[in-house]
């Protein structure tokens, strides 16, 4: 919001120690992936989308396939506009179509 207002030094603040945190949780659990996510909204709120693209990569690498989410998620606009954020999204969607083909079918 901050930033949305041009806030830019209060919402730079509050990214910094969001950055730090989210550095922290990777340090401590490195497989949790939603810390790199978050480091993904930060970056493309400020047009960093190379760099939330990078991030998104190792939220992928590290499990993460919530499709619907990332597709909404109001921070990534920025990244989602690229093609390689686009991308990232359809192996997920393929990597879950694998998954669901894979899992057991009910039986009635």
């Amino acid at each position: 919001v901050e930033w949305q207002m041009g806030n830019r030094a209060a919402a730079d603040s509050l990214f910094r120690e969001g950055e730090r945190r989210s550095r922290e949780m990777i340090d401590q659990a490195p497989a949790e992936n939603e810390s790199y996510v978050d480091l993904a909204r930060i970056a493309s709120v400020r047009g960093q989308v190379d760099e939330a693209i990078a991030w998104m990569k190792e939220a992928y690498a590290h499990g993460r396939r919530d499709v619907g989410l990332l597709r909404l998620d109001p921070p990534l606009e920025n990244a989602r506009r690229d093609a390689r954020f686009q991308r990232l999204l359809q192996q997920m969607e393929a990597d879950l179509a694998r998954m669901s083909e894979r899992a057991p079918k009910e039986r009635p």
